[in-house]
Formats: C-alpha cells, sequence, structure tokens
C-alpha cells in the first residue's frame, strides 16, 4: 500500500492585540408592554393585608389625563393606603468580564397633591426572568430598607418641589450622580449573580414615611406615556480582537483499516484488516454488514493520525474530520457515529476498539465526538435499494469540530506529543437505521481523497509574523453572501479565512490567483468578522461586515 505521509501547510494569523479604549454601547430601555395585555408591566403594589385585591394594580390610574403610578397614601381602591411603585426593565446584554460603567434613572412627575410632604427613595430589587411585580416588595418606612435582596439606591431620590398645601409643578426627576453610582453597581450585582440579557430588573419607587403623606400621593407617568420611566445604561463592548497566531496542519491517516468485534471475527489474520477493499477502481474502508471474510458482522473503521507539534502552553484551536464516502450499498441506512480513542506511541489499531451501539459509547477511554457523522440521504439522493458509486465529502459539524478540537487538547493534555498517534473511529450505529447486511465505503489513506485531519495549533512567540496590511474585500458590507477580494501582490495560490471576533476560526478555503481579484460567496450570519488572506510571504487583514 502506498501510504501518505503527514502534510503540513503553514499559515499564520496575526497576534492577539485588544484596542486600547474601551468600547461602550448606550442602552435606553422603557417599560414593556404585557404580551397579549394592553397594559404595560409596571404598576403599584401596597400591603397585601390592607388591598387582598387589585394588588397589584398594572393599569395605571388617570391623573389629570396621564396614565399615571400613585405613590402615596392612595391605593388602587381610593383607599388612604400607602403606595409603592414597582418598574421592571428588561436587561440588554453584558459581555462576559464587562460592566455596566454607568446608570440613570429618569423620570416624570407630573402630580403632587397639596399635603403629600414625604420623600420619595429608590430601591433595587432582585432580578427576575419574569417582569411580574409582587405586593410583597411594598415599602414605606424609613431609609434603608434591610430587607434581604432589597439594594438602597438613592434617599430623597424625589420629594415635593412647592410648598405644602399647593399642587406640585411637572418636572423630570434624574437620579443624583451618587444615585447614578449605586444603580450601576446594583444593576452589575443582578449580572454577576446569574441575570442575562432578557431577563427583568425591578426598581421600586416609595414613600419613606406615612405619616407625612397628609392621606395624599404623588403622580409619575407610566410606561404607557409618551414621558414613560426612562432607564439609561452604558455598557462595555467586548473588546475585539484579531486571532491568536496559529498554525494549520492538514493531516492524512497512517496505517487505517477496519476492525471486528472479537466475538465474531477472531483477533489476528483478518482482524483488524488494513488492506482496504477496491470498489469500482477505490480502495475503501468497509463500515456496516460486511466482514473481511465477506461475513456479515458489523466493522468500524479506524483512522489512525500522527500528532504535529503543540507548543507548550498552547491549544488546538480549531479541528475538522473530512472524509470521502465513495459507495453505499443498496439497503444500508444506519448512521455513522464519530469517536475519539487514547493516543498511542504506535499507529496499531485494535479490535478491542470495536463498537456498534447507540451513540455515545459509554466506554471510560472512549470520547464521544459527533452522533450521526454520516447519514444515508435515503430521501433524496441516496434511495435505500440503490447502489451509490457517486462520491460525496463528509465533514465535522461545527459542534463536531469543537468536540473534536477538545478531544486533541486532552490527548495533548495526558502526555501525546509530537510523531503519536491519535485515533478517530467511525462506528456504524446499529440501533439507528438498518445495516441490511450490507455496508458503507469510505475512501482510505492510499486514495486522492484519503481522510484528512486539520488542526489549527496556537504559535509559540518564536513564529515569524508576515507583513500585514489592509485586505481589500467589496462590498463591505455584504448583503447577499457575494463579494470580490483584491488579490493583488499575491504570487501564488492564498487562503482565505474568516474569524468571530473572539478568533473563531468559521470558514477556510484556498483560492487560485488569476488576475487582481477573486469572486468568494460567504455563507455566514449577520454580524462582524475579521478576513484574512495569505500566502507564503504576505498576510492582509480586514474587518467584514455581514448584513
Amino acid at each position: 500500500m502506498n501510504h501518505k505521509i503527514l502534510n503540513s501547510i503553514l499559515g499564520i494569523v496575526f497576534a492577539s492585540i485588544p484596542f486600547a479604549t474601551k468600547a461602550q454601547t448606550s442602552h435606553t430601555i422603557k417599560p414593556e408592554i404585557v404580551p397579549e395585555q394592553a397594559y404595560h408591566n409596571d404598576g403599584i403594589v401596597s400591603d397585601i393585608t390592607d388591598m387582598p385585591t387589585f394588588n397589584p394594580y398594572l393599569t395605571g390610574n388617570n391623573v389629570g389625563g396621564v396614565q399615571s403610578l400613585k405613590i402615596g397614601a392612595s391605593a388602587a381602591n381610593g383607599a388612604g393606603f400607602t403606595t409603592s411603585a414597582i418598574i421592571p426593565f428588561k436587561l440588554p446584554e453584558r459581555p462576559s468580564g464587562k460592566s455596566v460603567t454607568s446608570a440613570s434613572l429618569k423620570i416624570h412627575v407630573n402630580y403632587g397633591r397639596e399635603w403629600i410632604t414625604s420623600n420619595v427613595d429608590l430601591y433595587g430589587l432582585s432580578y427576575n426572568a419574569m417582569s411580574t411585580i409582587d405586593p410583597a416588595n411594598h415599602f414605606d418606612d424609613a431609609y434603608p430598607d434591610a430587607t434581604l435582596g432589597v439594594t438602597a439606591i438613592e434617599d430623597d431620590f424625589f420629594a415635593k418641589n412647592v410648598a405644602p398645601g399647593n399642587l406640585d409643578t411637572p418636572r423630570f426627576e434624574e437620579t443624583s450622580t451618587a444615585g447614578n453610582t449605586a444603580l450601576a453597581a446594583y444593576i452589575n450585582a443582578q449580572y454577576d449573580a446569574g441575570a442575562v440579557a432578557g431577563d427583568f430588573i425591578f426598581l421600586r419607587l416609595n414613600v419613606d414615611n406615612p405619616a407625612t403623606t397628609g392621606a395624599h400621593y404623588f403622580g409619575v407617568d407610566d410606561g404607557s406615556t409618551t414621558n414613560a420611566p426612562t432607564l439609561t445604561l452604558e455598557i462595555e463592548e467586548a473588546e475585539e480582537v484579531e486571532p491568536t497566531p496559529t498554525t494549520s496542519h492538514n493531516v492524512n491517516p497512517t496505517g487505517d483499516g477496519i476492525i471486528v468485534n472479537t466475538a465474531n471475527l477472531a483477533e489476528g489474520g483478518t482482524n483488524p484488516w488494513i488492506g482496504g477493499n477496491t470498489i469500482d477502481g477505490t480502495n475503501v474502508l468497509k463500515i456496516g454488514a460486511s466482514d473481511p471474510t465477506g461475513a456479515p458482522n458489523t466493522t468500524n473503521a479506524i483512522l489512525p493520525f500522527q500528532l504535529p507539534a503543540r507548543p507548550e502552553g498552547k491549544l488546538v484551536a480549531s479541528a475538522n474530520l473530512k472524509i470521502n464516502v465513495a459507495y453505499l450499498r443498496h439497503w444500508i441506512s444506519s448512521d455513522i457515529d464519530l469517536y475519539g480513542l487514547p493516543y498511542n506511541a504506535s499507529n496499531t489499531i485494535s479490535p478491542s476498539n470495536f463498537y456498534d451501539g447507540t451513540y455515545p459509547d459509554a466506554t471510560g477511554t472512549v470520547t464521544g465526538i459527533q452522533d450521526a457523522y454520516f447519514v444515508r440521504d435515503t430521501g433524496d439522493t441516496e434511495p435505500l435499494g440503490t447502489e451509490i458509486l457517486t462520491d460525496r465529502e463528509v465533514n465535522s459539524s461545527n459542534t463536531g469540530d469543537t468536540a473534536l478540537a477538545a478531544y486533541l487538547n486532552a490527548q495533548y493534555d495526558a502526555g501525546a506529543e509530537a510523531g503519536d498517534y491519535v485515533f478517530l473511529r467511525l462506528s456504524v450505529d446499529a440501533t439507528s437505521g438498518n445495516t441490511g447486511a450490507h455496508y458503507y465505503g469510505i475512501s482510505d489513506e492510499s486514495t486522492e481523497q484519503a481522510p484528512v485531519l486539520t488542526l489549527e495549533i496556537e504559535n509559540s512567540l518564536g513564529v515569524t509574523i508576515y507583513e500585514k496590511s489592509t485586505l481589500n474585500i467589496y462590498p463591505n458590507p455584504i448583503t447577499n453572501g457575494k463579494a470580490t477580494i483584491s488579490t493583488e501582490g499575491f504570487k501564488e495560490t492564498t487562503t482565505l479565512q474568516i474569524y468571530t471576533l473572539t478568533g473563531q476560526l468559521i470558514h477556510s478555503e484556498t483560492l487560485a490567483v488569476d488576475g487582481n481579484k477573486q469572486e468568494v460567496v460567504l455563507n455566514l450570519a449577520p454580524g462582524v468578522y475579521i478576513a484574512k488572506l495569505q500566502d507564503k510571504t504576505i498576510a492582509k487583514t480586514q474587518k467584514l461586515f455581514i448584513k
């Protein structure tokens, strides 16, 4: 057999360079309307012993023609019980490791009856996935409220703005500088406690002394109005970093073959079988129900790959397995699952690693990488009852790529080093579909379509960084997936790679330089990416926008 040797294609991705300034995103948030209801999710609450019904009250009160939250001594039924206003705000995303750098609350006080002289204090309540407000959170005593889970934000947030005996003048009230600081700290504490985008925080406005309400109240415009309460946040953005420098390795198997359960075929002789089988002129590994003797016993393919060096302290940043399915016999419909086996200094494969059960294999030393790595397309191009001789390229999925990289890192961490072998197993899942006493044929290592394990491994600090400059891609933003890349200055075959802003490789293709430009099609989700084009001497990058 003509064994292939390990092939390495070196590629450079520029060093991570965080932006020097901390960009921030401003969020202006108002109370939301309750789904399928006519009212917003802000409202008033009273002591439940005083108000066993209409508590909470969410539909607001018409005060002088304005829907208002009444704060003071006027419960939902008009009785002279004190009320608190509770305003839920839906949280935006706070990127991991980032902070709310500033916050402020702005309300519009549209009314203050003649004899209320109480101050109104501001508090924060514990976050919740729901916007429901609770009468248990009513409070009307001196600042601060010592209840567990309640955060004091600002004493005397607002008070009567005219002499007692007169109606207040309408005005906007905003948190003070100290209140803004406490509000930002409270919101960060909610995120730190587990709150995520879409959860709700609750701000409470309450009088601090029932005796000074004069049986009167303030009116604050509610969420349904033009002057609805407004929470403004400034949140640090995730830092945009260029990808970590990596070296790309494309590795073909050395010593691949098939194995059978030793209960069906004794070890030795033809088990394992590394000679492959010729079908329609192609050497294949048979996976399914056809052992090396021709008996209908299920088989696995084992692919040994020789590891390249992983520099100390570095990681396999990404990985992918590509195979070519060259043959499908008539009646097999079982899935093929992908597993990783423990590394070894030798590439010898063993029948003891055979498995044909449901995913995942629970054996302690076996790593499940991808369930249903290959599935026969019985409904379209690969119907049952038909012999298929058309090649089909199969790659591990995004989830499979992540699991594959984790498996490889685990092998290195367990002691594997350059020159050792990892083993990927393609197992027919005999519990899915049916083998029909038939099999699949996978192009083996001796063919032009041999399996390929692609690894991106972080570089050590000593790796040379090539010339870098701005890459010209147009249009940018891309709206229909099609773009033109300037290849001027590149003299040979180049590699185009697309990374997320956190450095994850999500697209890679080889471009043949022909003139000064190249058309490409990029099927990417809307967002911001880093594009890199490189050959052996030049590398260029550009931020790429997809709409």
